[in-house]
């Protein structure tokens, strides 16, 4: 028998916020800025830095560019306590 439980608020919160797992667009520059940014911390412990993403192949165009917008999706998709 496969028993069910209720979703908690944080496993509701984090699905809602999850990327599809197939998606009919290619990711956007800022979506796998947030990607490598989550990679990164949990790979380190701590927080990335620019210079992790440097070595990962983004310029710094697309730091300055994307760079807010990747923090805030890395931000919701760890649930604040990643980046």
């Amino acid at each position: 028998m496969i028993e069910t439980r209720s979703l908690t608020a944080s496993e509701r919160a984090a699905r809602d916020n999850a990327s599809p797992a197939i998606s009919a667009e290619p990711p956007s520059t800022a979506e796998r800025m947030a990607a490598h940014m989550l990679d990164i911390a949990a790979g380190n412990g701590e927080a990335c830095l620019d210079s992790d993403l440097l070595l990962r192949g983004f310029t710094p165009g697309e730091l300055r560019h994307h760079g807010v917008e990747a923090n805030r999706i890395a931000r919701l998709r760890s649930g604040g306590g990643l980046c």
